[in-house]
């Protein structure tokens, strides 16, 4: 049985990559309700490495500039996190493509770049107060409009929304919500990630330069109380998803 499994996963390997995806398995170390295996375009992990060097060779003249600090932020289980967020709208049918998406707190832009690599927008935008990364974003989707621009100066509307990882920053994530929601085209998506706050243990840090959130984690929702919350902001009328992404995330799909 067990050569078989290993033979099995073989040819299920060379399957995928024939249609240009590397299959990957993720370990246990993460926390992770089981093993799986995330699509992910062949040599991506080799790519991403190759675009932080050469953003650090373009950043070596800035002496605030540290490239182990952003090699260790860009984890591969925070890589990993991306790619299930995407398998997580495959499976609830949040389709984006012909549709305009943006990232808002899109940070080093990778979540754009997986929906660029999985599907066809008609247009990308993402948004983030820490404009010093924008840089790399840029390299990272080149596809896709980066602007320093915070959340509650958005005035766009778009088809689909994705603020991932955002909110537990936030001084008042209920204003969020509401704004995020607002700024969602009829008949679009808005999909929230959090972590779970029974296993979160990130610390409040220094809060941030305009003053909307800290660089630390100061809200904290469970699995049980998050849908509540969701509710608690949003008009009744709207269909609200939730659920977990793995054992340490929770998600948010909200339909207007």
């Amino acid at each position: 049985m067990a050569y078989f499994n290993i033979y099995l996963k073989k040819q299920l390997s060379k399957l995928f990559y024939h249609f240009g995806y590397e299959l990957v398995s993720v370990d246990r170390s993460g926390d992770r309700p089981r093993d799986r295996l995330i699509n992910m375009p062949p040599n991506e992990l080799k790519q991403i490495d190759i675009i932080l060097m050469e953003f650090s060779k373009e950043m070596a003249y800035n002496p605030d500039f540290q490239f182990d600090n952003l090699k260790n932020y860009l984890t591969r289980d925070r890589i990993y996190f991306f790619h299930e967020v995407i398998d997580l709208c495959k499976e609830y049918e949040v389709g984006m493509d012909g549709k305009s998406v943006v990232d808002i707190g899109s940070g080093l832009g990778y979540l754009l770049r997986c929906i660029n690599n999985e599907f066809t927008p008609k247009s990308l935008t993402g948004y983030d107060t820490f404009e010093a990364i924008l840089p790399l974003a840029r390299k990272f989707c080149q596809e896709a409009n980066f602007q320093p621009t915070d959340l509650y100066e958005v005035e766009e509307s778009f088809d689909i929304v994705f603020c991932t990882e955002v909110i537990e920053h936030m001084i008042h994530p209920a204003e969020a919500v509401k704004k995020l929601f607002s700024v969602l085209n009829p008949g679009g998506k808005l999909i929230i990630t959090i972590p779970d706050g029974r296993k979160d243990n990130y610390p409040a840090k220094n809060i941030r330069a305009d003053g909307t959130a800290y660089w630390g984690h100061i809200n904290f929702w469970s699995p049980e109380n998050w849908p509540i919350f969701l509710q608690e902001q949003l008009p009744k009328s709207v269909e609200v998803k939730t659920g977990l992404i793995n054992r340490s995330k929770i998600f948010g799909i909200i339909k207007k």
